[in-house]
């Protein structure tokens, strides 16, 4: 084993975008006028935090992408012993 190549994994965290689909999904329903328009005074209390909900979930979601991307999952030999490991 201390002849096998060092490789690059690929990172399978799909939260990240999961949140930004769903904080996206949110801001249409909230936005979408079913049952009157956005800021009515009966809806302004719902679609407040609502927002609220999504923007939290936007900007959570890209922390985690951007993460996910930028993170380096390495699986290789060690240099001494030959151990293969994560």
């Amino acid at each position: 084993m201390p002849d096998e190549a060092t490789i690059r994994l690929p990172n399978r965290n799909w939260f990240g975008p999961i949140f930004i689909v769903g904080a996206v999904a949110l801001i249409v329903h909230l936005a979408r006028p079913s049952s009157g328009t956005m800021f009515d005074d009966d809806n302004f209390g719902g679609t407040f935090w609502g927002l609220a909900v999504s923007v939290i979930g936007l900007v959570s979601g890209y922390f985690m992408t951007r993460s996910t991307l930028r993170n380096v999952i390495l699986r290789g030999p060690c240099p001494r012993c030959g151990a293969v490991a994560v």
